[in-house]
């Protein structure tokens, strides 16, 4: 698992992520969707780069509760190429 980091998505990520997506969860993101999910402040999208690919993604949603003062986290997707399951990726993008 030397071969593996892990950080932010960002723009240009757009063709890994959406090969990523197809592959996993069989739907297409279009680039423009993409975008705007990125430059939403209450999104997170982080990757698992293995050699240089999108190998993994974990993506969550951020909600004020205005009511308790507080936010919440959802679960919006996670998924990891079946080439590189087995190897704690999806434990690293939760952690």
């Amino acid at each position: 698992m030397d071969n593996i980091t892990f950080r932010n998505a960002e723009q240009s990520d757009y063709s890994g992520l959406k090969r990523l997506y197809k592959d996993i969860f069989d739907f297409d993101i279009s680039q423009e969707n993409f975008e705007k999910y990125l430059d939403d402040r209450a999104h997170t999208v982080i990757l698992a780069i293995c050699d240089e690919k999108i190998c993994g993604s974990l993506c969550i949603e951020r909600v004020w509760d205005a009511f308790k003062d507080e936010s919440n986290y959802f679960l919006r997707n996670v998924g990891v190429d079946k080439r590189w399951r087995r190897n704690g990726i999806c434990t690293e993008l939760f952690e």
